[in-house]
């Protein structure tokens, strides 16, 4: 029996590693697919943080931020609450193109002065929507924080710009992003002009969640950090506040 056992657990090894090896070796396409539809079941979340927005020429600024969030089979349903006035509904369709998404904007604040975007957020960066653009190429691996990244090119199909998305090889998540357009100064060049790089993770409930990340660019940067969060499967039941009676 215990011969038995000891066997079952190399084989068991054996498959993870071989499993692994695979997606470490795979083909762009195949990597990229495997990143853009993430195996989870379904199941909701509630992410509640602030948010810290610095420049150059003004005094830092702060807001809470709410990101309500429903995994389905074959998308991602969300919403976005900041500073209690502005608010986005989302929809992303796992495996699509970038027409997958939805955004559609309600109780925007009075004079039509977006909070979100004075920030340099957008409401899609939350979902993680840029993964969906155009492929373009897969670059050199390279490295974040210690871990070693498939980096890809990605282009928007309604956009004058790319990303570059820096992927965990092991994991497939996406730990850094780099937006590129070009200089409208000096045509031909391209620059960096916001990036997003994640600083932390949190395991609730059995389900892994970002609970910090930063957006920089030229003279500015912002902090994101979901202090309480909550997870749990559909199954089980799912709150009616995941997403705000409030928004159409």
């Amino acid at each position: 029996m215990k011969n038995t056992l000891t066997s079952l657990a190399i084989l068991f090894s054996f498959a993870i590693f071989a499993e692994e090896n695979a997606l470490k070796n795979a083909d762009s396409k195949a990597f990229l697919e495997k990143t853009r539809r993430p195996p989870v079941q379904e199941s909701w979340a509630k992410l509640v943080g602030e948010t810290s927005h610095r420049r150059a020429d003004r005094e830092v600024q702060e807001s809470p931020i709410y990101l309500g969030l429903r995994f389905t089979p074959e998308r991602i349903l969300a919403q976005v609450y900041i500073n209690e006035n502005e608010s986005y509904n989302l929809g992303q369709q796992y495996g699509a193109a970038a027409g997958g998404t939805s955004i559609i904007a309600t109780n925007k604040n009075p004079g039509g002065k977006s909070v979100l975007g004075d920030f340099g957020l957008r409401p899609e960066d939350l979902t993680l929507s840029f993964l969906y653009w155009d492929f373009v190429s897969e670059l050199d691996k390279d490295s974040v924080k210690g871990r070693e990244c498939r980096v890809f090119m990605l282009k928007s199909p309604t956009l004058q710009e790319k990303v570059k998305i820096y992927i965990d090889a092991e994991t497939c998540f996406p730990v850094k992003a780099e937006w590129i357009r070009e200089d409208k100064e000096n045509k031909g060049k391209e620059n960096i002009y916001r990036t997003i790089e994640i600083t932390s993770f949190r395991k609730e409930s059995d389900f892994w969640f970002v609970d910090s990340f930063v957006i920089y660019g030229p003279g500015w940067k912002t902090k994101v950090e979901f202090g309480n969060i909550s997870a749990g499967l559909a199954k089980d039941g799912v709150p009616e506040d995941v997403f705000k009676k409030n928004s159409h």
